[in-house]
């Protein structure tokens, strides 16, 4: 008799053990979440990250452009012409940039040199520098830098300069930066200003000390190569600046001006 009633509790104990288990206060299993973690928000990097990107682009873009012009940023503005060719030559013309805003000028540069032209009634060119030269600053309209080295320099993260996202100028599409030179950097080697771009790396705009700059219109196809505008002649080069008057001419406006002393 105690054989079968001990076999009964035992039977018993061992069917209540789920229950025992299921509402006293053990532990529950973890519960696997249903739902994906939110994914971070994108990070579009620094300003100075995006600037590079897009100096990037403009590394390897070739068309032609005109932009509305004010050298120094003042007024009256011109419109200059910018060639971009397929095989590595370049083209600007800078109306009223030679002999102090009176006459039109352009910069050139191919496999052979650099060229400075006078764009008067008779068109010539003089060469002023040898293949990957620069413009001698006596014929240098400086506005074709901002594409042939100041660009370059923007996308270089190891130069002293801090670069900020800025409001786009009033008609000047694309993504804005402001460029400042930094305490440790003891002379810019790009003019403080704002630089804009579009996400293709065509210039479209810039307000800086040389002057500002807005796209007009839209980019057009690169020609192969850029032409000269006029044969390469000695002494075709003109100068940025006014002539000096010379010394005799200055001598004889004097004394024509000055009253006369006779008797």
């Amino acid at each position: 008799m105690r054989t079968r009633t001990a076999a009964l509790t035992s039977a018993l104990l061992v069917a209540a053990t789920p229950l025992l288990t299921g509402c006293g206060g053990g532990a529950k299993a973890p519960t696997t979440p249903t739902e994906s973690p939110t994914p971070a928000a994108h990070d579009e990097g620094s300003p100075a990250d995006r600037l590079a990107g897009l100096v990037a682009a403009a590394a390897d873009k070739r068309y032609v452009a005109r932009y509305e012009y004010s050298p120094g940023g003042r007024k009256p503005t011109s419109t200059i012409t910018v060639t971009l060719a397929t095989d590595g030559s370049w083209r600007f013309d800078v109306p009223k940039g030679g002999l102090g805003g009176g006459t039109d000028v352009a910069v050139a540069g191919n496999a052979a040199g650099v060229y400075q032209c006078g764009l008067g009634d008779a068109k010539s060119c003089a060469r002023v520098a040898g293949k990957g030269g620069s413009v001698p600053a006596k014929y240098d309209p400086k506005i074709e830098r901002l594409w042939l080295s100041w660009l370059g320099v923007l996308g270089d993260r190891s130069e002293a300069l801090s670069i900020d996202t800025a409001k786009n100028p009033s008609g000047v599409p694309g993504s804005c930066f402001s460029v400042e030179p930094t305490a440790a950097s003891l002379s810019s080697p790009v003019p403080s200003g704002t630089y804009c771009l579009d996400q293709d790396g065509v210039v479209t705009g810039a307000r800086l000390s040389v002057g500002s700059l807005t796209l007009v219109g839209a980019a057009t196809a690169a020609p192969k190569s850029v032409k000269l505008p006029g044969p390469v002649a000695a002494g075709g080069a003109v100068p940025t600046t006014s002539p000096s008057p010379s010394p005799s001419a200055s001598a004889s406006a004097s004394a024509s001006a000055s009253p006369s002393t006779a008797r």
